[in-house]
């Protein structure tokens, strides 16, 4: 079914394609709404010092009235700090992370909450691969229902506020912010371990594009609780855009260290 959505950002209708689903939406069907929320142009995915509040809130809003219940993914590290390094050289520095999550069913049946972040990622992504780009210790990394507070904190909408009646306007006036301050050109992503995987089944159907991202051709590493790579590298074949086409890359590692900086940006 087609839903008409009102932006919270700019009044002009947002629709989001959703199909109909009881319980947990197919991996394909999941993939299909990330797409259209990573090229929603009111929000700004590529400035990566600030802003995942606002853009979680306004993602979680949009989906809700689409008839998906999302939660909020949280990732909180207080030393040392989050810290992620895009393909395209940008920096992400922060003590707290967040994002939407929308229930995805499984090849073995059960429902899993996958996590939606066109910032980091090219699809939906688990716990454990959203973490580990960031250097999350696992026990730090949690999904809270809508509305919860993220764990050990006392806000929902971010550690330290609760959502409210200005939280509709905060992140409206957040994103028309950071739409001035971010580049214009295409943000370039990690590859999610699901696109790779539907890519295999559905080459074809499966872009490793939008109209504002495109597919890293290295693969992410896995990021410790110092910064540093891990041993544990994803070889899977990538894809990305060449005029219109769609290639595939040669198998490449994205092995730069990463140091952490204890000076993070607060989100």
């Amino acid at each position: 079914m087609q839903i008409n959505l009102q932006s919270i950002a700019y009044k002009e209708k947002v629709i989001l394609n959703v199909p109909e689903h009881k319980k947990g939406l197919s991996l394909k069907d999941a993939i299909n709404i990330f797409d259209q929320c990573a090229d929603m142009e009111d929000i700004a995915f590529g400035y990566m010092k600030e802003g995942c509040p606002a853009r979680a809130h306004l993602l979680c809003q949009r989906l809700l009235k689409a008839g998906i219940k999302p939660s909020k993914a949280w990732a909180i590290e207080d030393s040392p700090t989050l810290y992620t390094k895009m393909p395209d050289g940008k920096e992400g520095k922060w003590w707290f992370h967040v994002a939407p999550t929308i229930p995805v069913k499984q090849d073995n049946g059960s429902i899993e909450d996958m996590i939606i972040d066109p910032s980091l990622f090219d699809g939906p992504v688990t716990k454990e691969e959203w973490g580990n780009i960031m250097g999350a210790n696992t026990y730090n990394v949690s999904i809270r229902a809508l509305g919860k507070p993220a764990l050990g904190q006392y806000g929902d909408y971010n550690p330290h506020h609760k959502t409210n009646k200005k939280s509709d306007a905060d992140a409206r006036k957040a994103m028309e912010k950071h739409l001035k301050l971010q580049d214009n050109k295409p943000r370039e992503v990690f590859p999610s371990q699901a696109r790779q995987d539907l890519a295999r089944q559905q080459r074809p159907d499966i872009p490793f594009h939008g109209k504002t991202w495109q597919t890293s051709i290295f693969a992410p590493v896995s990021m410790n609780n110092e910064g540093t790579p891990s041993e544990k590298f994803n070889d899977a074949a990538l894809r990305r855009p060449t005029k219109g086409m769609v290639r595939y890359s040669s198998y490449r590692r994205f092995t730069t260290p990463n140091k952490v900086c204890r000076n993070a940006h607060r989100h």
